[in-house]
């Protein structure tokens, strides 16, 4: 999954099962923040991210 290294240290500690079963990769072309993304593969039609934008643009309205 992704998350932030803080969150996932948290992850960690809450599993239960020591970090020795976790792997933490680092990606440095991901931007550091609060922010999430969604990606997806060039096989993803446009139909679905069509749908994956609707759904993202309603739930912003609907948090605000």
């Amino acid at each position: 999954m992704f998350v932030s290294e803080e969150e996932a240290h948290h992850l960690v500690e809450q599993s239960g099962l020591g970090a020795q079963k976790f792997k933490l990769l680092r990606m440095p072309d991901i931007p550091e923040g609060d922010n999430r993304y969604i990606m997806c593969s060039k096989q993803v039609s446009d139909d679905v991210l069509a749908r994956l934008n609707k759904a993202i643009t309603m739930k912003k309205k609907s948090s605000r």
